[in-house]
């Protein structure tokens, strides 16, 4: 133990030199260069992620997929029209067949008036129907919308994601293969000066 300390000590190291190789290759001055390396390789790094970010947004920009649009007001008011014109034509039929039943029947006076008044309030009650089914129909479409642009720009994201990360790792191999030969040049210039082949 004391040998290997006096031979690290010759060779102006520590056993913590040993145990962190990058720290001490980074402090002498012959290797400076090579930490130098690690910083750029660093900076390529971040730089390829920046451009891969950019190229994902590039080809698969927000809505590139395409939206569907909601109902807008003026669809929705030509909707309600198409619709009570429907009823109306209906309820214009019921009018005519009450009529024609008080007719063949003789019915007269205050009965007559009554089924009038009682047929009234059952096709208001269609109107009201008919306006809320409209609302839930419009409404249940615009979910159907909501949800398919949410998928979509799920869709885009995750192209985006792919995109990015593609175009970031082209350099990455070439940059790890670099790190690992200079990691293993750092440790193997170590283990020489332990070992007295380092500065006299």
């Amino acid at each position: 133990m004391a040998d290997q300390q006096n031979k690290l000590g010759s060779a102006g190291l520590t056993t913590q030199d040993l145990q962190n190789p990058l720290s001490f290759i980074a402090n002498t001055g012959a290797e400076k260069e090579r930490e130098k390396r690690f910083q750029q390789l660093r900076q390529e790094r971040e730089r390829d992620i920046q451009l891969g970010q950019k190229r994902a947004q590039e080809i698969a920009p927000e809505g590139v997929l395409g939206r569907l649009q909601g109902i807008d007001s003026a669809e929705a008011q030509a909707l309600r029209e198409t619709r009570l014109r429907a009823l109306q034509r209906v309820q214009q039929q019921q009018q005519r067949q009450l009529a024609g039943t008080q007719a063949r029947g003789g019915v007269t006076g205050g009965l007559a008036g009554q089924q009038q008044i009682n047929l009234a309030n059952q096709q208001l009650q269609q109107q009201q129907a008919a306006q809320q089914a409209l609302l839930s129909e419009q409404s249940r479409i615009q979910r159907g919308i909501n949800q398919f642009n949410l998928g979509q720009a799920g869709k885009e994201f995750a192209a985006r994601q792919a995109i990015g990360l593609g175009e970031a790792g082209l350099g990455a191999a070439e940059r790890g293969a670099v790190l690992s030969q200079l990691s293993a040049e750092a440790g193997a210039a170590a283990t020489r000066a332990a070992s007295g082949g380092g500065k006299k």
